[in-house]
């Protein structure tokens, strides 16, 4: 998956937060504050209580890759669903595309003969 996609992945969701956030009069609580540290690339790790060093962040894989591609917006009730499924279908598959030939990728530069 190449980062332009992954990035276009990123606006959908922000901007579809922002606008269901919006429409709800709300703001960040605890649960989005979550899911946008997990989109993050990197994450502080602390060692010995005494030196921050960046990792990269595993969560970005199990948590963040759905959150892109659920689309759980507000906005996307009653009719709307069907445009949400639309583009669950295009976007996800496109995502899901994308990991597959990464992996397949990464696999045959494992097995060299």
């Amino acid at each position: 998956m190449r980062a332009p996609h992954v990035m276009f992945l990123g606006l959908i969701f922000m901007a579809g937060t922002l606008i269901s956030l919006t429409f709800a009069g709300g703001w960040f609580t605890s649960s989005e504050v979550n899911v946008l540290n997990s989109i993050s690339g990197f994450r502080a790790a602390t060692i010995l209580d005494t030196w921050q060093l960046q990792v990269p962040n595993i969560d970005f894989i199990t948590v963040g890759i759905a959150a892109f591609s659920k689309m759980d917006f507000a906005f996307f009730g009653g009719v709307m669903g069907l445009l949400r499924w639309l583009f669950i279908l295009t976007i996800g598959a496109a995502t899901v595309w994308g990991i597959f030939t990464v992996a397949i990728y990464a696999i045959s530069g494992l097995f060299r003969r």
